[in-house]
């Protein structure tokens, strides 16, 4: 909890307004009731430095990358629909809809070069090649035990 106190035992919460039309227990309102009191609460507290919006997407980006890159073809696909989801629903609230197109990545989104050598597009294309080849390697094992 964001800034309990012994006078606020739920802290930043306490601030928020309920609504006073609310009579019985719906589920759906409280659900966007509860996601609009978490986007309140974030705004006040702004005790991080401030960042623009390019370098937040950056590392939103850099995070993503590195936590999926693990996972398999099926594996990523079913992260970035459940990441894309829950970010929606904490951003813009739980009725909002959006679709979404592929994007080039900007260069600067990658890290900082490894072992003292720029990580130019060709090398990046080969990395993704052979990422590629081994998803489909990994598949086709998949699919044969299955």
């Amino acid at each position: 909890m964001i800034g309990v106190t012994a006078k606020k035992p739920m802290g930043a919460y306490e601030d928020i307004e309920f609504p006073t039309d609310w009579h019985a227990p719906t589920g759906r309102f409280e659900e966007e009731f509860l996601t609009q009191a978490e986007l309140q609460v974030r705004l006040v507290k702004r005790t991080t430095k401030k960042r623009n919006s390019r370098d937040l997407l950056k590392k939103c980006f850099r995070v993503a990358e590195q936590s999926a890159r693990h996972l398999s073809a099926e594996e990523r696909t079913d992260f970035l629909d459940h990441l894309v989801g829950l970010e929606m629903t904490l951003l813009t609230g739980t009725t909002a809809t959006k679709e979404f197109t592929p994007a080039r990545i900007p260069d600067d989104f990658w890290l900082a070069p490894v072992g003292g050598y720029a990580r130019t597009p060709e090398i990046r294309t080969r990395f993704s090649e052979a990422a590629l080849e081994q998803w489909r390697a990994k598949a086709k094992k998949l699919k044969k035990r299955a």
